[in-house]
């Protein structure tokens, strides 16, 4: 999986957080917990073979964490928060503390694993330790298109950790294509340091890498001046709107959240998606983003509260 944070300098084991990562890191409260998820449904079908209990779960994922090093890493603060955290090598790190067993009561069904669902969305992820879990989720007897005795897995990662791209790795990683997957090699690493940088050292790498930070941002603004010179003159002479008057409407979306989550699912084709994707010339996310645009619009028509202007979003390149 490819890293997302910036290399610490030296021999030490210690990589920073850029500064998008770091963002979510400041981000998280109570009411705005910042990890993302990804839930599979699996169905044994016929299969004679027992499934892996507990135990077994965690021993698997065990024997292949080592190609997603970032998820046996934690978060270390430089003293006095003078620089952005670094994700270091968790010395107690241990899989049973993030995989975590559930049994649906009978039937087992759809409500009653959305609700489980939204109740585990609904909470913080320890920041403490690495920053991911994985819940198994048996029972599921009573599923729409699947058997007696299938099973759901929903993962939770921090956004600090990883994005879509690097959680679709982390995904194939963990999953065989044959039934009888063996564990993949442990790849090579490097020698590393075990020794970290002692408290003073941090915060006078912290006072230069502040420093030079200022130069880089300054920098940036003298290279970047003739463009604000165009734009400011294009404002003065009406030829530009300012980014002042793009307002976002008032809608149910942007107040203050609670701490409370809903989650719910809906069957959508990918071969109607891709195409549709094909027709337009355009991409499956853009067509997925689409989808939802126009579920939000239904939803407030339904509501009444439709405004008219367009809502805002913040969506990934």
């Amino acid at each position: 999986m490819p890293s997302r944070s910036a290399a610490f300098s030296g021999d030490s084991p210690m990589k920073q957080l850029n500064i998008q990562d770091a963002g979510f890191i400041y981000q998280e409260t109570e009411f705005t917990p910042m990890h993302i998820s990804g839930l599979g449904l699996y169905d044994q079908g016929d299969s004679s073979k027992p499934r892996l209990n507990l135990a077994e779960t965690v021993n698997y994922i065990k024997a292949r964490i080592h190609h997603c090093p970032i998820l046996t890493q934690k978060l270390f603060h430089v003293p006095g928060q003078w620089e952005r955290p670094y994700w270091v090598d968790d010395p107690d790190f241990d899989v049973a503390r993030h995989v975590i067993h559930h049994q649906l009561p009978e039937p087992g069904n759809e409500q009653q694993l959305h609700q489980l669902i939204s109740r585990l969305m609904s909470t913080q992820l320890d920041m403490s330790i690495p920053l991911w879990e994985c819940h198994i989720i048996d029972g599921l007897n009573d599923l729409e298109g699947f058997g007696p005795g299938s099973y759901a897995i929903l993962t939770k990662v921090h956004h600090s950790c990883i994005d879509g791209a690097a959680g679709s790795n982390v995904l194939t990683v963990l999953h065989d294509l044959a039934p009888d997957g063996k564990p993949r090699p442990a790849p090579e690493k490097k020698a590393l340091a075990t020794k970290r940088p002692g408290k003073y050292e941090l915060i006078a790498r912290a006072y230069a890498s502040n420093i030079w930070s200022g130069y880089e941002q300054t920098a940036k603004v003298l290279k970047q001046a003739p463009l604000y010179a165009k734009v400011a003159a294009a404002l003065y002479k009406g030829k530009m709107e300012s980014g002042a008057k793009l307002s976002v409407p008032p809608t149910r979306f942007n107040k203050t959240p609670s701490n409370k989550r809903v989650f719910t699912s809906v069957d959508l084709s990918l071969e109607d998606i891709k195409q549709i994707k094909n027709m337009h010339g355009t991409t499956v996310n853009d067509v997925m983003v689409a989808v939802i645009a126009g579920a939000l619009r239904l939803y407030l028509q339904e509501l009444q509260e439709l405004p008219e202007e367009s809502l805002g979003a913040m969506l990934p390149k």
